[in-house]
């Protein structure tokens, strides 16, 4: 009969620490509004373009390809590629 007792208080005590791991009342602030800036979701500024080391030939050959993925606007007459 003793051990019982104490498997029961054991079994009581875990119950009583687990449920002192929750909150049962919400916190009080409520949700956080997004940030309204990439600065506020932690984005940083990177190196500069010169500091780059990209030649001017694959720049310019770079910016060829992206233009040529972009996807046309709708409505614009397609243009030849500078």
């Amino acid at each position: 009969m003793a051990g019982a007792r104490v498997r029961s208080l054991v079994a009581l005590a875990s119950l009583l620490l687990l449920a002192a791991c929750g909150r049962v009342i919400p916190s009080p602030e409520g949700p956080r509004p997004p940030p309204a800036t990439a600065l506020g979701l932690g984005v940083h500024r990177g190196p500069s373009i010169a500091d780059l080391p990209i030649a001017g030939d694959d720049a310019a050959a770079a910016l060829v390809s992206f233009r040529e993925k972009l996807p046309a606007p709708a409505g614009a007459k397609p243009t030849a590629a500078a």
